[in-house]
């Protein structure tokens, strides 16, 4: 009954998040008449992206060569049904629009070019800020198991409990002592990689 609980619990704060526009007081919870005209050509379903975004995968993954930009125009091409389209044109309008078209196609493969630029550009400062995260990281490791080092080096690496007893009743202070046995702790789980039991 409690895991239930929770379950709908954290299915109710989700659902709340995600569909906060289609409950009580979001702006898709009543259409007025307007809303209900802006959204008449809505398709009810989304089999035709589906289809369009998975022949476009395909071609991606049988046409190695082709850019994605070609790929997205024979797409586009065969769904639209731009062939048709052309046919039922007067010569002289087709000849116009495929002319327009190669001018454009130009200006086009220019714009996708310097996209792609800019998105390598920002592959590639994420890569060098990771990999700059990464160094640091691992300086900031390479300090921290130098320092337990040096701890161990001034205390000594107590091996036995016999050996630990005699350390501990040679340091005066409890609270050295509670540091000492720290840094004999910290030394062994992140140098030594050795599990402290209970």
């Amino acid at each position: 009954m409690q895991i239930a609980q929770h379950l709908f619990t954290s299915y109710y704060k989700i659902l709340n998040a995600a569909m906060k526009e289609q409950l009580p007081g979001g702006n898709f919870y009543e259409l007025n008449p307007e809303r209900i005209t802006e959204t008449s050509s809505v398709i009810p379903h989304n089999k035709l992206p589906e289809r369009a975004f998975g022949m476009l995968d395909y071609l991606i993954r049988i046409r190695l060569n082709a850019t994605t930009l070609t790929n997205e125009a024979f797409n586009l091409f065969a769904f639209n049904k731009t062939s048709d389209w052309l046919e039922g044109l007067p010569q002289n309008e087709r000849d116009r629009l495929l002319n327009l078209a190669k001018k454009k196609g130009r200006q086009i493969c220019e714009k996708y070019k310097e996209r792609m630029k800019e998105i390598e550009r920002q592959r590639l400062e994420t890569l060098k800020k990771k990999q700059e995260e990464l160094v640091k990281k691992k300086e900031r490791l390479y300090k921290k198991k130098e320092k337990q080092t040096s701890d161990i080096i001034f205390y000594g690496l107590w091996q036995t409990p016999a050996r630990m007893e005699q350390m501990l009743h040679s340091i005066q202070k409890v609270s050295e002592q509670r540091k000492a046995l720290i840094a004999q702790l910290r030394f062994r789980q992140s140098v030594l990689k050795q599990v402290v039991k209970d």
